[in-house]
């Protein structure tokens, strides 16, 4: 089953500081459900959240989405 990892790394030691992973299928359930009003909340990164999206239906994506580097933390969302 794939599944969507969110994993949070202080930038100043390169250390695993948390970590959650959950099913693709649960994102693209409530994608649909929500059918696009979610990504306009999301202001300029809507289009990276459709993309999350879009990845997570695709049966042979797999990889990192996104990696944000901010406040001393570096965010990566992927895709396994």
């Amino acid at each position: 089953m794939k599944k969507i990892t969110i994993e949070i790394f202080n930038l100043k030691t390169d250390s695993l500081v948390d970590s959650v992973s959950i099913p693709a299928t649960l994102l693209s359930s409530f994608s649909e459900l929500f059918q696009g009003k979610l990504s306009a909340h999301f202001n300029e990164n809507g289009d990276k959240l459709d993309l999350l999206v879009e990845s997570a239906k695709n049966p042979n994506y797999s990889g990192v989405l996104l990696k944000i580097e901010e406040n001393d933390e570096r965010v990566v969302i992927s895709i396994d």
